[in-house]
């Protein structure tokens, strides 16, 4: 086993790294005079270390429960949902074939089947809305894709807008609403991409409303109230007239992080204005600048990474309902009701620290919540941008909270020294946690983190596979320094990029051959390895640092990218760039291009050399006064609900959860073009595909851990080499001296 001090990188910014070893070799010094004492986290009056205050005496917060769904409601339940005026819900679902009808919930908990919804010309309804009046309309597109919006009245269909949807002269396309609003003077609001317009029923557009774009694949939060439009612009809720068209207010909201950016927003009689999203459900005043929030999402399911919130609804009786997707394109309905009899903060807060978020984390947060009501749990992450590095700061106050018996109860590990932090007695055995399921775990990922004695001490919750595909040739050199100096065919076996990228890729492509058992490159191999990869780099046109005409020539950037993996993948490949291309698995998704890549080459997807990056690395801190806690809550995260869920942040590491991944089927399509005209296009994997991957991730049984710190010593040390200002023995004696000196200073 090969496990040694790692500390993360940064992604692109490439310069934490020497702060990161200044902290850690404060955290080994100090560890010499200070011994790690165990106790519970002291608190002050009331007050824990956290921050956090426990008020055991107050009572009350919203609950949440989960409505039982009509079969057909739940496995073909989709976008269409409406609340009618008496607070019924009104859903429309296809019931297979062409057939849709409307299904309507009211707060008795009583479903009722109604009408069917026909076809208008051929085209099945996928919107639907409804006015003030009660009015509904419906909307799809037809056999082109040309939007179609239209009413029934009295059984007699009207189609509305007929012209507006309609292809411009020149264009391919015509609108495509992510948004369509119908109000009672019988104007319509049509929200796509940027802007939302305001047209009369005649179709003549009177007024358009600027909004901010979010992505193709997302929605901007938006609402209609009466004649006043609701929507995101400048990173910000706007009020706007829809008559005028002039803005009327504007909310700040509650934070920033990008998920509230797609939380459906509501209003009430009152004028309140509501979002909801991941974290709860928030409150404002019309003219209000303070958010209060209502529902914590982090105590509920609001805060599940495998749901998707679609619309959120206010009850008749001071309760909410929240309309969700799973992630197999099912429905489900969960009413939220205020229990006055409950605490409103549970009684006992269980801390988890990492230093960068986590999908996986925060859905084992949910989950375990859930099951156990009377904890709270409180998920410290560092450095919440993912641009940002990581400080010497944040680390040394991290080592001296954990050299002090104090931190978090569970720490994710991902970016720190966890095996100093084993060799200090900062981790506590956390074996039992997997007694009597050695099965159900991919045994070569248990093996890796086993200790001799049968002790862990950590375990990675997910993992992230590298894989290759291309001409046999590539494919070899791509792993084995002496074919990659001497590979000489077109197309190069590198695409243009920063030799940055380059060596941290190869680091991963080479591991096998690169590392020594202590994780160093002796200098025979480092300069085999620096020789090889100019040599390549060469005939790629691969740069230290690219001029602002060849980024334009060559549509390339100086852009750092994590671990290398980006530009040597499937858009170089097909576009005949390089001759291999690589790429970082981290799901099923993930491989949807990879894989149309590979047919196009008619090449098969490989392992590269069985290795893997072990993530969401988890142990649980020796001084914990909550041990039993921290173990339930490491019991949930290595458990079927949350490994069977795929969150995009690495694969699963229970064979059943592998098993369930396969055997999903999603209706994904893909569809891109490189800059040159090759157009790059691929749909959910077959089960065929699926099982090839799912395979390799089974096999896969070389953890790749590398130092940091030795790479940034090394890419630093060869950049007058590789951009022909020094010689490559010159190179080599000064990278070696100063790999010596770190190793010295590490000891």
């Amino acid at each position: 086993m090969r496990l040694d001090f790692i500390s993360d990188r940064n992604d692109g910014m490439g310069k934490k790294n020497r702060k990161v070893f200044a902290a850690v070799a404060f955290l080994v010094g100090t560890m010499a005079v200070l011994t790690a004492c165990s106790g519970s986290p002291s608190s002050k009056d009331g007050q824990t270390e956290g921050g956090i205050q426990e008020n055991k005496s107050a009572k009350g917060r919203f609950m949440e429960e989960e409505i039982a769904l009509p079969k057909e409601v739940e496995e073909r339940g989709s976008d269409p949902v409406i609340q009618e005026k008496d607070g019924r819900l009104l859903f429309c679902i296809r019931e297979g074939g062409e057939t849709a009808f409307l299904y309507s919930y009211d707060e008795e908990n009583s479903w009722t089947k109604g009408e069917e919804v026909r076809e208008f010309e051929g085209i099945r309804p996928e919107r639907m809305m409804a006015n003030e009046n009660g009015m509904i309309c419906y909307g799809g597109f037809d056999k082109e894709y040309v939007f179609h919006l239209w009413t029934v009245e009295n059984g007699v269909q009207r189609e509305l807008l007929p012209d507006s949807f309609k292809p411009q002269e020149g264009e391919d396309y015509g609108i495509i609403p992510d948004y369509i609003g119908v109000m009672e003077n019988g104007n319509i609001l049509v929200s796509e991409s940027s802007e939302a317009g305001v047209y009369q029923p005649d179709g003549k557009k009177s007024v358009v409303l600027a909004q901010d774009f979010i992505g193709v694949d997302r929605r901007v939060p938006i609402c209609l109230s009466g004649s006043e439009l609701y929507t995101l612009y400048n990173q910000k809720i706007v009020r706007y007239d829809t008559v005028t068209g002039h803005q009327t207010g504007s909310y700040e909201l509650p934070d920033k992080r990008g998920e509230m950016e797609q939380g459906p927003i509501f209003t009430d009689e009152e004028g309140a204005v509501y979002l909801a999203c991941r974290s709860g459900l928030y409150r404002t005043g019309r003219e209000g600048t303070i958010w209060e929030q209502l529902i914590d999402g982090n105590l509920n399911s609001m805060g599940r990474q495998d749901l998707h919130l679609k619309a959120f609804f206010k009850g008749n009786d001071n309760d909410y309902y929240g309309v969700f997707s799973t992630s197999d394109s099912k429905m489900k309905l969960l009413h939220y009701y205020y229990d006055e009899t409950v605490d409103t903060i549970p009684p006992e807060t269980l801390t988890v620290y990492a230093l960068r978020d986590s999908a996986t984390v925060r859905q084992a947060a949910a989950v375990f919540q859930k099951n156990n009501p009377q904890f709270k749990v409180e998920f410290r992450v560092a450095v919440d941008n993912e641009e940002d590095e990581v400080s010497e700061e944040v680390i040394r106050a991290l080592n001296t909270e954990l050299i002090n018996g104090k931190g978090a109860d569970v720490l994710i590990l991902d970016g720190l020294p966890w095996e100093i932090y084993r060799e200090k007695g900062i981790l506590s055995d956390i074996s039992s946690i997997f007694e009597g399921e050695t099965l159900s775990f991919l045994p070569n990922v248990v093996k890796n983190f086993t200790q001799e004695d049968g002790t862990v001490y950590f375990m990675p919750a997910r993992i992230k596979v590298p894989v290759i595909t291309g001409e046999e040739e590539a494919v070899n050199a791509f792993q084995t320094l002496d074919k990659m100096a001497s590979y000489d065919k077109t197309p190069p076996l590198f695409a243009p990029d920063i030799y940055e990228n380059i060596l941290n890729l190869t680091a991963r492509t080479c591991y096998r051959e690169l590392f020594n058992e202590n994780g160093t490159v002796d200098e025979t191999t480092l300069s085999l390895w620096l020789s090889a990869v100019k040599s390549a780099g060469v005939r790629g046109n691969v740069q230290v640092n690219y001029s602002q005409a060849d980024m334009e020539r060559l549509n390339v950037s100086n852009q750092v990218i994590p671990y290398g993996f980006g530009r040597q993948s499937d858009y170089s490949l097909a576009s005949e760039k390089n001759a291999a291309g690589v790429v970082l698995l981290d799901s099923i998704d993930s491989a949807i291009l990879f894989l149309s890549a590979a047919r196009m080459k008619q090449s098969p997807v490989e392992s590269i050399g069985g290795t893997y990056m072990p993530c969401v690395v988890a142990g649980i801190n020796a001084s914990s006064g909550k041990k039993e806690g921290a173990e339930a809550f490491l019991r949930v995260l290595f458990g079927g609900e949350v490994q069977s869920e795929s969150l995009r942040d690495g694969f699963a590491v229970r064979n059943e959860s592998l098993d369930k991944w396969a055997a999903v089927e999603k209706n994904i399509s893909v569809v891109t073009s490189t800059a040159n005209g090759i157009e790059l296009s691929g749909s959910w994997p077959n089960p065929e595909d699926r099982e090839m991957i799912l395979s390799i991730v089974r096999k896969v049984s070389i953890p790749v851990v590398i130092d940091s710190q030795i790479m940034d010593i090394i890419v630093d040390g060869s950049r007058d080499y590789l951009d022909g200002k020094t010689e490559l023995e010159d190179a080599v004696e000064k990278i070696a001296g100063k790999l010596r000196l770190y190793e010295n200073e590490r000891k």
